[in-house]
């Protein structure tokens, strides 16, 4: 309990040092004094939208945070449910998945440069599908870590290969509007990803 209150004490100053620095850094810009109305942004935004190498870009995402969602909202409940595990070592698979997530994150740049973006998608829509047949299947804490950790490395790579599509698609429409954009589509895909799961759920 000491350690966790600690812990929840060093995070908690570690964001109150980045508001009073982001403070102190925004002082220098200005203030934009033009509104800007519905509909302009609206017309900004379809005008984006228009782009069909966007609006994959931009599914591809929300497919991802969509996965990523549903399976931190339940599979620690599945896992405890149906493997009758303690909520401690079903906690692991959530943490063994993100593991591997961030690592790919940080290493599979140059991969996906190399195999370009089509057979990056492919080898990440396999390798997702080939850890959410290991976790619908599991039977033991090994094939549910196995399906945590290889659907880990799947979405990681095709977040990997989606930021370097992004990238190539701001260099042509503009980093701030892309940016933008993406940062609905992430939240988006992951409380759609929830709340389908919970929907199926219930039918089925």
């Amino acid at each position: 309990l000491l350690v966790r209150t600690a812990l929840l004490l060093f995070l908690a100053a570690l964001l109150l040092f980045t508001m009073t620095m982001a403070r102190l850094l925004f002082r220098s810009y200005g203030r934009g004094t033009r509104a800007v109305s519905q509909q302009t942004l609206a017309q900004q935004l379809g005008a984006i939208l228009s782009d069909p190498d966007l609006r994959g870009a931009c599914w591809a995402d929300l497919v991802a945070m969509a996965i990523i969602g549903f399976f931190n909202f339940f599979v620690v409940v599945i896992a405890v449910a149906e493997l009758g595990l303690g909520p401690e070592r079903a906690s692991a698979l959530v943490s063994v998945h993100g593991l591997a997530y961030v690592l790919v994150l940080f290493s599979a740049g140059s991969l996906a440069s190399r195999l370009g973006q089509r057979a990056s998608y492919a080898l990440s829509a396999v390798t997702m599908a080939l850890g959410l047949l290991s976790l619908g299947s599991g039977a033991s804490m090994l094939s549910m870590t196995f399906g945590s950790l290889v659907l880990g490395c799947g979405v990681g790579l095709l977040h990997v290969v989606n930021m370097l599509r992004l990238a190539r698609i701001g260099a042509r429409l503009g980093r701030g509007k892309i940016a933008g954009l993406n940062a609905l589509t992430g939240p988006g895909g992951a409380i759609s990803g929830s709340a389908l799961g919970g929907f199926l759920g219930r039918q089925f």
